[in-house]
């Protein structure tokens, strides 16, 4: 569609390095102009690196200060970035704080077309009726859905969201940038096993470490790298000390951006062992570096991305015999073999890169403005959730 030059919202908690190149490609398209909205850009859930290279405009709601009404505050900031940007479009990254409610609210008496960006699955967590009802009710207002993959998909519609209303990728990384050429001398590791990934209990670093263990008895001959931090951190120290292998187990603190595509080349394979997780950005890196990768079959990317023997392997999370088992496998894979999955990780990779995240964005623009929703009774339950909720 042909359009005049349009005003673009983004509404996230915080901006990081895969944000920061989504962005600055759409910043590319000439009838954008990109913002982007920081709720909470103090935010230490991630150790990103403060983002300094970007093409677009980037507010930010102020502390909330002590003593003042939250959600008059909120109004207030909300109400004067809106009449200062003049959006033609938000995209909105959920339904679940005072924020996206009071969002949803102004949206609707502004007429402002909205896509929810989502890789929720519905088994991420225990649903309760009532509040799949408020999703259900909420996404009314909503023109355009962006969703990671097939289970973020899927749970969209069983929120009663139209497929047709429904775009794809959402969750994709810079892949030029994971695949530039390897550099010299900048890490001396190689022929590991790699996990980047925060150290929390979702992870599993911990059946992560007992299948190493089961590999190693075994006489498997690869080292382990776990690159990353967080509150698990000194459990999974603890862990390693009193490994009889703890000499093959190596820790790194987390790496500045720039080193980690020469992690994940020198690496033999990336594993993810998640319990859940709903997709796992770390996939894409490191098949966009061009290395297989060992995936729980809890994680969203997984469906998506790996095509077992093809381009990856999964696993039971749980099952750290089958985790070990893949590590013998992934050892004793010939050049020939590699060579066939590495060829299928790139095929494969291009389908999620920053390209088809800018075509998947201009597609829930088109969309929003031909077939706009705009729901009276979606707008006063988000107002009411907004005053009301916690």
């Amino acid at each position: 569609m042909i359009y005049k030059t349009l005003n673009i919202l983004f509404v996230v908690e915080k901006i990081g390095p895969y944000h920061n190149a989504r962005f600055n490609d759409l910043s590319k398209v000439k009838e954008f102009k990109i913002f982007v909205l920081e709720t909470n850009n103090t935010s230490k859930t991630y150790l990103w690196e403060e983002i300094k290279n970007y093409n677009y405009e980037i507010c930010k709601l102020k502390k909330i200060q002590k003593g003042s009404q939250k959600f008059s505050n909120i109004a207030h900031q909300i109400d004067e970035i809106l009449l200062q940007i003049q959006p033609n479009f938000i995209f909105l990254t959920g339904w679940y704080e005072k924020v996206h409610y009071y969002i949803i609210y102004k949206s609707f008496f502004k007429k402002i077309p909205l896509t929810i960006l989502s890789d929720s699955r519905y088994r991420d967590y225990r649903r309760v009726f009532y509040k799949e009802l408020i999703k259900k009710l909420l996404l009314r207002n909503f023109s355009s859905g962006l969703v990671a993959g097939r289970e973020s998909r899927d749970y969209l519609l069983r929120l009663n969201f139209k497929e047709k209303d429904i775009f794809t990728p959402y969750d994709v990384v810079d892949n030029d940038y994971f695949s530039q050429p390897l550099k010299k001398n900048k890490i001396s590791s190689s022929d590991y096993f790699l996990c980047i990934s925060r150290f929390i209990k979702k992870k599993n670093h911990k059946n992560l470490l007992k299948a190493f263990e089961i590999y190693k008895n075994k006489n498997g001959n690869l080292n382990l790298l776990l690159i990353g931090a967080g509150p698990e951190e000194f459990s999974i120290k603890e862990t390693i000390k009193k490994s009889k292998f703890k000499n093959c187990i190596f820790l790194e603190p987390w790496e500045k951006t720039n080193l980690l595509p020469q992690y994940y080349k020198k690496a033999r394979a990336t594993v993810l062992a998640s319990l859940y997780d709903q997709w796992g950005l770390v996939i894409n890196e490191s098949m966009a570096s061009g290395t297989p990768c060992i995936v729980s079959k809890n994680c969203g990317s997984y469906l998506d991305l790996i095509q077992e023997g093809e381009t990856g392997w999964g696993f039971d999370p749980n099952n750290i015999i089958e985790l070990s088992n893949l590590f013998f496998k992934v050892e004793n894979i010939n050049k020939k073999e590699l060579d066939k999955i590495k060829n299928n990780i790139k095929h494969k990779i291009n389908e999620y890169s920053i390209n088809e995240f800018t075509k998947a964005v201009q597609n829930c623009i088109d969309n929003g403005l031909t077939n706009k929703k705009l729901s009276f009774s979606s707008a006063i339950l988000a107002y009411f959730m907004y005053r009301f909720k916690n």
